[in-house]
């Protein structure tokens, strides 16, 4: 009651100086103002004493009281018990195997629970910035659904200490796979690298700054997936790198935290608390950097006896960058270059992760796996294009600063565009939201980027889907504005949209490809196709359209009675386009019959996909391939190798698509099952994409890190090659019961994915 009229005073005194009243009036209630001020004050410290004085009678008599009252009364504390992942247990609950680590702020135990083990990192929360602390890395990691970032199991309270249960990684930490001295083969280190840096990328991406990178925080587990660990000292700039919160990687005394020998030279530079360097991205990045080339460097010593002792590089006074000799790396120059990159002494000459992902070292193959040329042909194609771009942007790496609006964005990005030259469009950009504050370190592209998809589909109606709201309300609809399990294809012609929208997001697409960015929404294999002059199959509608293809399909199967009955005829399409198929063979008034609707069906397919829509398909085509160096490298992809190039740089992880595997129909003693996940997990990135492609028309994995079952059913003739129906995530496999008849038949699956070969 005291506040609310203290409030109201204030606000009366800053209405009198509006008004102009007299001095001695305004004087007068400020006087008033003070009074009240400090009454309040002294209530509040008779409040606090009181306050006190309980406490201490309940901690002497009843001590288990007291943190049942802090508890209650901490509204961080209540928002963690009501966040979902709070449990009713105990520590005594638990039974402590060992103590895995032990720090000041926190101890991890490897600990069992009925049968199940886990990790239980307790915490104190015996103070307010405690229980900040704790919320904040609760809050961030429950945030957080990625293969390759820690999940939390659950919470709970006992005494002073607050418990989060994780999961539990025999394997330990690369922190202990270094210690062991164990070498691994360079193709598996290169995989968990990219897991890492896909991490990264992941939380840099949602404002998420984890500020301790190092080998003890990331976890390995027995199938080698890598695991980000440890948020006690992460800072959420919120959505997309809203600068908030930026003192929460300080200690009171203005300290910074981390691990001194993994942090950003930056951040060691002296001067006062208030002008010193936080923890940023970029920070994140030079601990990636140093992180991974430690684990280089124990992995080549491992393998190489000549080799010195193990020690961090060192930023010398006058370099620009920590150079590392690609012979303490196991010769690699690749890698070398793009820890060099990473551990640039400017942090804004620092890649982000996403650039990080699409470097020569992540996009090209260590060694070159028993497949089939035709994909190995295909891995050349991919790695010539994202060559041809990292040589560009490492050619001039000064970014290129846009300001957007997040209303108008399509319009914005037409402006930016159109004043951009060739050079520029490939180049990094820093994005700059108007009339917003926010520092972009990959997050604020991101954002941009999808805005712009999000707005052709929902405002400007560029992009369309044939799926139904009922549909829509069944499936559900992603952050960006996209129906998730569907597949878009532009406007037709006959719409309002310009045709410069299409132009302008053939060019956009290139800038997802130069920033290794995901779509966040799936183009039609349609559209691909016609980027690359390959026609359109019924396949293509049927990921469109699934209600019109079946329809198409048994119009096939149509006795003549029947079909003469329909009255079916041509009228569905126009004199033009009839002229220019089949020699002119129909027109509009030819009736359909069994003997032509074959003929019908393949027109439908081509007249629906593409004819209705081709000015605005040959607007996109258009910009895709502005750029005269870069057209002649994307000219000779193929449909699948575009849909690739699309889908980014996020890693794909191998366990999450063996765990979706559903195999049915084999006997037990068929080996078959088995082998399709050997083979699985021996295959490359882009193999892998081509298989998620073969069996789910998507190419990647849905960014909440899971993935639809794919029902692998048993086929008896082993004479077949496996056949993907990616509409209903199934594939046929038939039972070859031999590992390398699998491979041989899978692969060439895989090289004519694109194709047609498989179907819905």
């Amino acid at each position: 009651m005291h506040e609310r009229q203290r409030i109201q005073l204030h606000a009366d005194v800053e209405w009198a100086k509006v008004r102009d009243e007299t001095e001695s009036k305004i004087s007068s209630m400020q006087n008033q103002l003070k009074l009240m001020t400090d009454q309040i004050a002294q209530i509040n410290e008779k409040q606090k004493e009181t306050q006190k004085k309980i406490m201490d009678l309940v901690e002497r008599d009843h001590p288990e009281l007291a943190w049942k009252s802090i508890i209650s009364g901490s509204r961080i504390l209540r928002l963690v018990k009501g966040s979902g992942l709070w449990l009713n247990v105990s520590f005594s609950d638990f039974q402590v195997v060992a103590t895995l680590s032990s720090t000041v702020n926190s101890k991890v135990y490897h600990a069992t629970r009925r049968g199940e083990h886990v990790a239980l990192k307790e915490v104190p929360v015996d103070d307010e910035a405690a229980r900040r602390r704790f919320h904040r890395e609760v809050s961030i990691v429950a945030s957080c659904t990625h293969p390759n970032v820690i999940r939390i199991m659950g919470v709970f309270f006992d005494g002073p200490f607050a418990y989060i249960i994780l999961p539990f990684y025999a394997k330990g930490s690369v922190k202990s796979l270094l210690a062991a001295k164990t070498h691994l083969p360079w193709v598996s280190v290169q995989d968990m690298f990219r897991q890492a840096t896909s991490g990264i990328a992941y939380l840099h991406e949602r404002g998420i700054v984890h500020a301790d990178i190092k080998p003890s925080n990331l976890l390995v587990t027995n199938e080698g997936q890598v695991v980000i660990t440890d948020f006690g000292i992460a800072r959420n700039n919120g959505t997309f790198g809203e600068q908030v919160d930026l003192t929460l990687t300080q200690t009171t005394s203005g300290a910074v935290c981390g691990t001194l020998q993994y942090m950003a030279p930056e951040l060691l530079l002296p001067g006062p608390k208030e002008t010193r360097h936080t923890a940023t991205c970029m920070s994140d990045i030079w601990a990636l950097g140093m992180t991974l080339c430690e684990w280089a460097m124990h992995n080549a010593a491992a393998d190489n006896a000549s080799l010195p002792a193990v020690q961090l590089p060192v930023l010398m006074p006058s370099e620009p960058c920590v150079h590392v000799d690609p012979k303490l790396l196991g010769g690699d120059p690749r890698l070398a270059d793009m820890l060099s990159a990473a551990l640039a002494r400017d942090p804004a000459r620092r890649p982000g992760a996403y650039t990080l992902l699409g470097y020569p070292y992540f996009t090209s193959l260590l060694h070159v796996a028993e497949w089939s040329s035709d994909l190995s042909q295909s891995d050349e194609r991919l790695e010539a294009v994202r060559s041809y771009i990292h040589a560009v942007r490492q050619a001039n790496d000064n970014k290129v600063l846009v300001s957007v609006s997040r209303g108008q964005m399509v319009e914005s990005l037409a402006q930016i565009f159109a004043s951009l030259d060739t050079d520029q469009v490939l180049r990094p950009i820093m994005v700059v939201f108007q009339g917003e504050a926010g520092i972009d370190e990959g997050a604020l592209t991101s954002e941009m980027l999808n805005i712009f998809y999000e707005q052709l589909v929902r405002d400007k109606k560029a992009l369309v889907s044939a799926r139904s709201s009922v549909e829509e309300s069944e499936e559900g609809v992603d952050t960006h504005g996209a129906l998730m399990g569907a597949t878009y294809l532009p406007a037709e012609d006959s719409s309002s949209v310009p045709v410069e929208t299409f132009e302008l997001l053939g060019k956009v697409l290139i800038k997802n490809i130069a920033e290794s960015r995901p779509l966040p929404l799936q183009l039609n294999t349609a559209v691909l196709k016609y980027f690359c002059d390959v026609a359109p199959s019924i396949l293509d509608l049927q990921e469109y359209d699934s209600a019109m293809a079946e329809s198409l399909k048994r119009m096939r199967l149509m006795s003549s009675e029947d079909m003469e009955a329909s009255g079916l005829d041509f009228s569905h399409f126009t004199e033009k386009f009839l002229n220019a198929q089949r020699e002119g063979k129909y027109d509009v008034h030819s009736a359909v019959t069994v003997d032509n609707v074959s003929d019908y069906v393949e027109l439908r397919v081509v007249y629906d996909l593409i004819e209705v829509r081709r000015n605005n398909l040959d607007a996109i085509k258009k910009g895709l391939y502005s750029i005269h160096s870069l057209s002649s490298h994307l000219k000779l992809l193929t449909p699948s190798d575009l849909l690739l190039l699309l889908c980014g740089a996020q890693h794909i992880s191998v366990e999450v698509v063996v765990a979706a595997l559903d195999c049915q129909g084999f006997s037990p003693s068929s080996h078959t099952p088995a082998d399709l996940k050997s083979v699985l997990r021996e295959m490359s990135q882009n193999n892998l994409r081509r298989f998620l492609q073969l069996c789910t028309s998507s190419a990647t994995i849905p960014s909440s890190g899971t993935l639809k079952k794919i029902k692998v059913i048993c086929c008896a003739d082993t004479n077949r090659l496996p056949v993907g129906h990616g509409c209903v995530n199934q594939l046929d496999l038939p039972d070859y019961n031999n590992r390398n008849v699998l491979k041989e038949k899978l692969s060439v699956s895989l090289a004519h994915v694109s194709d047609g070969f498989h179907i819905v």
